[in-house]
């Protein structure tokens, strides 16, 4: 919604702001009337000028901010498996429960085979720590993610989040590395 405003409602107008202050300044530069005019102007103008110019850079940093963390933007999607996945169980971060998984092994498999850390994946999207359902990803207007519970009984919500469920899934996946070697002793998977 900010962008079709900025698009097709508020920059057309800065434009047409910007060009006759041009035009008044260049005709009215040559008799050295702007600077009378400017001289006269109180200093409360100026200084909500740059204001509103400091707005609109932060607006723009908060606009592309939301744009590229959108679902998935600049990260390699996972592929399906052929034979599926094989749930190794959840994890817990940032209070939703994540889902770690590996590829299944092939039929024609001999033995045991170690597991490949680099096979860990998780999954998208993360879990209800209440009801276990899968929770839903709203950004608002400051560039935020709000994580909520679809299920009717359930009222869980988790705000004002900085990073979207793809950039919190690389840090869930460090950490879920992290536990399996640390248990790579105590249990075989």
């Amino acid at each position: 919604m900010i962008g079709y405003l900025l698009e097709h409602y508020i920059n057309p107008i800065i434009v047409l702001f910007i060009v006759s202050i041009a035009f008044s300044a260049g005709t009215d530069t040559t008799n050295g009337v702007l600077f009378s005019y400017l001289e006269k102007v109180p200093s409360i103008y100026y200084m909500l000028i740059i204001a509103f110019g400091i707005l609109w850079i932060v607006g723009i940093f908060i606009y592309k901010r939301r744009q590229t963390q959108k679902k998935g933007i600049g990260l390699i999607p996972t592929g399906h498996p052929i034979h599926g996945w094989k749930i190794l169980g959840n994890i817990e971060y940032k209070d939703v429960l994540w889902t770690m998984r590996i590829p299944n092994r092939t039929p024609w498999s001999i033995g045991k085979e170690p597991l490949d850390l680099d096979d860990i994946d998780i999954k998208i999207p993360p879990i209800c720590p209440k009801c276990n359902t899968e929770l839903n990803q709203k950004d608002n207007v400051f560039g935020l993610y709000n994580w909520n519970c679809p299920h009717p009984k359930c009222s869980y919500k988790k705000r004002w989040n900085f990073s979207s469920w793809y950039s919190e899934r690389e840090t869930v996946k460090k950490i879920a590395k992290t536990d399996i070697r640390s248990n790579s002793k105590k249990r075989r998977i």
